[in-house]
């Protein structure tokens, strides 16, 4: 399965629709809670971007500082932004962040400080950066010829560690309960190397669909929801390698300008909905506007934070792997020689 599949796009791109609509039910007069279709959409990004890394560090090895130099810079650089700006609107509101606040949410650490996320969309960062930390070390395990019995075991290791926290909730190790959320991915890249696509892409479609459409009301009804995500990650993650990529050039095509520009959508949405949607006026000229600027932010952002930052990001990495292998050389060669 390659990085740039239009599946995936299309996924990615699901995913932030589902988690712009989950924040606009007073804008649209819904009298219905949109939470748990967001945390759908979320649900989908774990899959996804675990997914696509541990294809990223196939291509780059499992040397885990290089990864993480890469993460940090495609991660930071647009979160500390969109934080900055919503504290400078708060201020503006008469309603600033302390500086506890403020700190926190620019290094990403709310989920060990217990301060609440601005905006309320960051909240999943935090879960994200823990989880890059364990990945470099599951790519390195789970790559041998022979994986799916080592991903099997991780899977069931987390399902049982997920239905401890859920027996005995703790704030503090709450996170750990996403990590069923997060392996589907391994799962998705595991089983790609050994299947062949015989489905139709609609066929990821419909479940990831019937998912979406399903998994709200089954939370309204009292079902636990995340219970429901770990079923929902694990069988998404399933389906993708058994499917062949989209052929409609223009699906794909979008799929790939929503994605590409996925991370600066759901960082700011929230904000541009206030601006624009949440305004008094006509329908006719909020909703456009908030359309217009949605894109236009989510387009600035990519080409001025996210795009350099990942770019300074594989420079960094790739100057570390050589200054890496310099040294090795020098040790190799300087080691003394055995002889007789």
């Amino acid at each position: 399965m390659k990085q740039d599949s239009p599946n995936l796009d299309l996924l990615r791109a699901f995913a932030v629709v589902l988690v712009v609509l989950s924040h606009m039910p007073d804008v649209l007069g819904w009298n219905w809670n949109t939470w748990s279709m967001g945390r759908v959409g979320v649900g989908l990004f774990f899959v996804h971007t675990t997914l696509v890394l541990m294809q990223s560090l196939e291509r780059t090895g499992p040397a885990a500082v290089p990864f993480y130099v890469r993460r940090i810079f495609r991660i930071y650089p647009l979160s500390m932004a969109t934080v900055l700006v919503m504290a400078a609107i708060m201020w503006l509101g008469n309603k600033p962040l302390s500086m506890a606040e403020f700190a926190s949410n620019l290094l990403l650490l709310q989920q060990a400080t217990g301060h609440w996320p601005y905006p309320p969309q960051l909240w999943t960062l935090p879960y994200e950066l823990e989880m890059y930390l364990l990945l470099p070390a599951i790519y390195a395990f789970t790559r041998a010829g022979r994986s799916m019995p080592r991903v099997a075991l991780l899977y069931a290791l987390a399902l049982a560690l997920g239905l401890v926290l859920w027996a005995h909730s703790n704030e503090k190790v709450y996170s750990l309960s996403f990590i069923p959320c997060f392996l589907p991915g391994v799962v998705a890249f595991a089983l790609a190397r050994r299947v062949r696509a015989i489905f139709s892409p609609w066929v990821l479609a419909g479940v990831v669909l019937a998912c979406s459409v399903a998994l709200p009301p089954l939370v309204w009804a009292g079902c636990n929801e995340t219970a429901l995500l770990w079923a929902m990650c694990l069988l998404v993650g399933i389906t993708i390698p058994f499917c062949r990529d989209v052929t409609h050039a223009w699906l794909a095509a979008v799929g790939r300008t929503v994605a590409t520009h996925s991370y600066g959508i759901y960082l700011t949405h929230v904000i541009v909905i206030g601006l624009t949607v949440a305004t008094p006026g006509p329908w006719w000229g909020r909703w456009p506007a908030f359309v217009f600027f949605q894109f236009a932010i989510a387009f600035i952002a990519y080409r001025r934070i996210e795009a350099p930052g990942i770019r300074l990001g594989k420079l960094l990495s790739t100057r570390f792997e050589r200054e890496r292998a310099v040294r090795g050389l020098r040790l190799t060669r300087d080691w003394p020689q055995g002889g007789g």
